[in-house]
């Protein structure tokens, strides 16, 4: 018999299931439907409707990118299991500029992601053996545009239209259209906001509203790199570690 958390658990795995199924096939879906999603949703959508247009953007664009591609064996696969972000933004507080795929080998968690260290060693994790390995590195694109003297721009915004308005558009260069999130009231608290700690990359925020206060402060959380946050406004709220990185706002 199921203890009652495992039940709320189960029906939680549904409901998320259930929406990923909902919204998937989905091309377009506006602010509020971006928000509703459960953070892995949002992310299962992003990876195929829009970083992928993203990807060929950077590509077209960006002086030398597929070059960098070429010379550290990254490819869209990888660009979209790793990160946009982690793949593109300068390494911080290191002279070494080279980041480290790391392999988690765990029977419960395994899994996959970029680190700033060498790792190899197995510790207890869960009651179950945890191996940790180096099994590459690679240079963010950022780091080797300056390892080759190259300027680079990865937020080069080019266009707004209806500035100041709700209904503002964001366009990169070669009118490349930022994924629109903004210009909507947000609460802090409930089943749509911030309680699922999501995390944003090149994203339209332009006014917004975050308003109301929450009682489950240790859940809400916002990590945003790569946006634009035009007419931010926070009413009544609170917040725990917002994080607003390579982000661009008017006020």
């Amino acid at each position: 018999m199921l203890s009652l958390r495992e039940e709320m658990e189960k029906e939680e795995e549904k409901r998320k299931r259930l929406q990923l199924e909902s919204i998937i096939e989905k091309t377009e879906l506006s602010p509020e439907e971006l928000w509703e999603l459960y953070p892995d949703n949002y992310t299962a959508w992003c990876k195929k409707h829009y970083y992928p247009k993203l990807i060929e953007y950077f590509i077209s664009v960006q002086p030398r990118f597929k070059e960098w591609m070429h010379e550290n064996d990254v490819d869209k696969d990888f660009l979209l299991e790793y990160g946009l972000t982690n793949c593109l933004s300068p390494k911080k507080l290191s002279k070494n500029k080279y980041l480290y795929v790391i392999e988690v080998e765990h029977e419960l968690y395994p899994s996959k992601f970029l680190g700033y260290k060498k790792v190899n060693k197995t510790e207890d994790f869960l009651n179950h053996p945890a191996t940790l390995k180096t099994t590459r590195k690679v240079i963010s694109y950022s780091d080797w545009c300056v390892k080759n003297r190259i300027k680079v721009n990865l937020l080069n915004i080019q266009s707004r239209s209806a500035p100041h308005h709700q209904s503002e558009e964001v366009f990169l260069a070669d009118n490349f259209k930022l994924l629109k999130l903004g210009g909507i009231s947000i609460p802090t608290s409930g089943y749509i906001g911030l309680n699922k700690s999501n995390q944003f990359e090149f994203v339209n925020l332009c006014s917004i509203n975050f308003s109301g206060f929450s009682n489950f402060a240790s859940q809400i959380g916002i990590k945003c790199s790569y946006s634009t946050l035009d007419h931010l406004l926070c009413s009544n709220t609170f917040m725990v570690f917002p994080n607003f990185e390579f982000c661009e706002s008017i006020d």
